[in-house]
């Protein structure tokens, strides 16, 4: 048919056709060049797409509408779940953390978007904001990746106040904390009276044929709240029969870190999360140990982040915005309300619990005259712990792979907690060069392996001395040595930690 007399309608439907073939031919470069950089971040990528393939995103087919001579839409780009990572920049992401409490979704809301087919085609340009958020959006996912254990202890180092690891044998540790450190050490290398000696058979017998563990390693005792008595300080003939209180207690006892021994090995086995970990072995063993210690109690606090004022500083004076959402997963606190009914019998249990009785009331009153953001004794604004100090911090990991990063995140708590204590001392006007930090525990529990270091106050700087191994979960030796660590770490708190807090608040 001449062109002149041709149909209008066909002739506007070629002159559409002509328009999309231009449209879909645009969209074919976009889907190559897209193709192209997805290439070039396989290489850093493909450990997230090998352990998240199910979460991939379905690619789009073209409807069957479709004539044979159009193109199939634009594919839509796979976004893979931000598995493991903190806040853009964080130069301390773990990617075998616990599943923390977040604000988004489990894609994340900083992750980058292309627009919608039907708007990509459109003739009007997206907003300038949109482009800076998606710019934004790719500089901190590159940022996030990857952290290298030099760049780490970098960030460390560029604190205010600088935070350095130190080893035992090259540091001397502060008069403050030597007492408690000799006495771990009677506990860990020599193992004196781990064992109570009213079960030395079941013991034994447990440990295996050819093992009976040395006499010095039991101990004789009334209760587990009440000192012990070394078993050999006299013969089995002179030693008093055991009570029933002592018997029953110490049979309760075996039959339950034997629970916890067998979990624990069942957790390592099966590869279970930080969280069946810290439910089934850490939580019930801490809470156990610290029995003999009424005003000392385990809280978990996975969700407890740092308050805003008691981020560690850089040296700029600048906030460490990558140090505000390290958390940990435990602490150990003074409990300062009155335990009249525990007191009971006790030696001393009245002058205890008067001490502890003005130690709330002085926490209360300096707590309550602080601004509003700054209303609790401890570096978080997490609630159960306004009023209660933390005195031991405790960190949790599932896998050895992660001790590094459980290391920095105890480094940067024990920061925190400088900090806010020297706000306390600013506020009061007495904030001097020789003020220190008293020394704080921390506890960092890999899979069975517990160790200690100790967050050493220098004036400028902090120095994170340690290790010393303190038990372990996979064995009834290592158990009940960590009871007895564990017991000696509240002990140190109900003394010289809650002297020390009496005595800073006094003067705040």
């Amino acid at each position: 048919m001449h062109p002149s007399h041709q149909d209008p309608r066909r002739l506007f439907v070629e002159q559409w056709l002509a328009s999309v073939e231009l449209v879909d031919d645009h969209h074919s470069h976009v889907d190559t060049a897209q193709r192209a950089i997805s290439h070039k971040r396989k290489r850093h990528d493909s450990a997230d797409v090998a352990n998240d393939t199910p979460f991939q995103a379905i690619m789009s087919t073209p409807p069957p509408s479709h004539g044979p001579g159009s193109a199939s839409p634009p594919k839509k780009r796979k976004t893979l779940p931000e598995r493991g990572r903190d806040a853009a920049g964080d130069p301390f992401m773990d990617p075998d953390a616990t599943p923390r409490r977040q604000g988004s979704s489990l894609f994340g809301s900083d992750a980058p978007q292309l627009p919608h087919p039907s708007i990509a085609s459109s003739s009007n340009p997206p907003s300038s904001a949109t482009s800076d958020s998606q710019a934004r959006s790719v500089r901190s996912r590159a940022t996030a990746r990857s952290t290298s254990p030099t760049k780490k202890m970098q960030s460390l180092l560029a604190l205010r106040k600088p935070i350095l690891p130190v080893s035992l044998e090259e540091g001397e540790l502060p008069s403050d904390i030597s007492e408690l450190y000799d006495r771990l050490l009677s506990i860990t290398d020599e193992h004196r009276d781990i064992f109570p000696a009213v079960v030395r058979d079941e013991i034994n017998k447990a440990a295996g044929s050819r093992r009976r563990f040395p006499d010095s390693w039991f101990r004789m005792v009334e209760a587990r709240t009440d000192r012990a008595v070394p078993a050999t300080a006299a013969t089995d003939a002179e030693l008093p029969a055991p009570t029933e209180r002592q018997a029953a207690e110490a049979a309760a006892e075996f039959v339950l870190l034997q629970k916890i021994k067998s979990r624990a090995i069942e957790c390592r086995n099966l590869a279970m999360s930080e969280a069946a970990w810290n439910l089934e072995v850490h939580g019930p063993l801490l809470e156990h140990a610290l029995g003999p210690c009424p005003h000392v109690r385990r809280h978990l606090v996975t969700s407890a982040q740092i308050a805003k004022p008691f981020v560690p500083l850089m040296a700029d004076h600048a906030l460490a915005d990558f140090a505000e959402k390290k958390m940990v997963d435990f602490v150990l606190v003074l409990d300062n309300r009155q335990k009249e009914q525990d007191a009971a019998g006790r030696d001393g249990a009245a002058v205890e619990e008067a001490m502890f009785g003005r130690l709330g009331e002085d926490i209360r009153r300096v707590v309550q005259s602080q601004p509003n953001d700054c209303q609790t004794i401890n570096q978080t604004s997490y609630t159960p712990l306004w009023y209660q100090p933390a005195g031991v911090s405790i960190e949790t990991k599932a896998s050895s792979s992660s001790a590094e990063e459980g290391r920095t995140q105890l480094a940067i708590w024990a920061a925190a907690w400088h900090q806010r204590i020297e706000s306390l001392w600013m506020g009061s006007g007495r904030m001097t060069r020789e003020k220190r930090v008293i020394t704080l525990p921390l506890l960092l529990i890999t899979e069975h392996d517990w160790n200690l270091s100790f967050a050493c106050d220098r004036g400028d700087r902090i120095e994170i001395m340690g290790d010393v191994t303190l038990g372990d979960t996979k064995s009834l030796k290592g158990v009940y040595t960590l009871v007895a660590a564990v017991c000696e770490l509240g002990r140190w708190m109900e003394g010289p930690f809650a002297q020390w807090m009496a005595e800073i608040l006094a003067e705040a």
